[in-house]
């Protein structure tokens, strides 16, 4: 798969339709995801979840509190794909903003077979940007 076609997959997965969309929208998850992907921890390695039924939970959880999702910036190179983030989800005082960066590395068949999630509660001073940022 080209670079930009696996920087095109991730786009299509951090969309507001995925994260807080219809029930139907969870089907990108198998589209872009390899049924045996492994979620691993960004320091060490360590597989923290495998297979895309903890991400389509998460996603599940998310839906219920509503929120936002923007794709600030991704850099690619061969079958890796870094993308920062930002993610606000609840509604009121209940809401809460993180940022983040995820790594994504694609196989031969096109779909992820590894994924890193590092992310952080944005701080308070942090200046926001939405959209689309550097493709």
């Amino acid at each position: 798969m080209e670079i930009e076609e696996n920087k095109a997959a991730i786009r299509r997965f951090l969309s507001q339709e995925v994260f807080f969309g219809e029930e139907e929208s969870l089907a990108v998850v198998d589209e872009v995801f390899a049924p045996e992907v492994v979620w691993l921890a960004p320091g060490n390695g360590e597989v923290i979840y495998s297979g895309t039924g903890e991400i389509k939970a998460e996603l599940r959880r998310y839906r219920e509190v509503g929120g936002e999702i923007a794709i600030l910036e991704q850099i690619a190179e061969g079958e890796s794909v870094a993308t920062r983030y930002r993610l606000e989800v609840g509604e009121g005082e209940q809401r809460r903003a993180f940022v983040g960066v995820t790594l994504s590395r694609f196989a031969d068949d096109g779909k992820i077979h590894e994924y890193r999630v590092v992310v952080m509660d944005e701080p308070d001073d942090l200046i926001r940007i939405r959209g689309n940022g550097h493709n």
